[in-house]
Formats: structure tokens, sequence, C-alpha cells
């Protein structure tokens, strides 16, 4: 699922880096068939358009920040727009198993985002 240059980041990243890497990249790639291509020296993941990416955040942890992210309803509260104002992100520092669900939920409304922006 990870192409060669998408490796060498993930190769850059600390245990606990790449395990949520890993799962995310699992999730978005192995189970929904997103394309992962390492952009501005981070993974992006798309369908149609750009949907999000992993940014890795001090002092551990993951940022996966949807890239349309203020245009998603955040019905849970999860997404932080950090005074951003396009995109807003989760910021994981463990894997919370309780999670699961709230995070598919979250990405699939961005997959039908993407997908109604590409045939607007």
């Amino acid at each position: 699922m990870w192409q060669y240059e998408v490796n060498d980041f993930l190769a850059s990243l600390d245990p606990l880096r790449l395990q949520l890497a890993s799962r995310l990249g699992d999730i978005m790639g192995n189970q929904l068939g997103l394309t992962c291509k390492l952009r501005y020296k981070v993974p992006f993941f798309y369908r149609y358009s750009w949907i999000c990416y992993l940014n890795p955040i001090k002092p551990q942890g993951i940022e996966w920040v949807f890239i349309h992210g203020k245009q998603l309803t955040n019905t849970h509260g999860l997404l932080d727009h950090k005074n951003r104002k396009q995109v807003s992100g989760i910021t994981i520092t463990a894997w919370d198993n309780k999670q699961t669900d709230l995070y598919l939920e979250i990405l699939h409304e961005a997959l039908l985002l993407d997908e109604f922006l590409h045939k607007k």
C-alpha cells in the first residue's frame, strides 16, 4: 500500500508514530482503497482529490488532517481547526479502539465530500 518514497517517511518515525501512521494507512489504503503519495514531506491520501494527510507532531503523535475539514460536520467534536481556514485535524497520541468508529465516520464523511466536489 505504501509507495517507496512513503516508506522513507515511515522509516523516519519513532515506534509510536509509526504504529499510528501504519494503522491509519491500513484503514485508508488497504480497507478503503485510497492512494497515498508523499507531498510536502508527509503522506497525503486521495481518491479524486486530496482528502487528508498525516502530520507527525511533537512531542509524540500524529495529526490526521482533513483538507476540507471545516466543511465536515464534526458531530463528535474531534476535529480541531487551530485557526486554519480550510483544514481540520485530529491529534492522535495513542490508538484507542473505542474511537475507531468515530474516526471512520469522519473519514467516510470526507470521502462523500470528495465525491460530491468531484461531481460538482
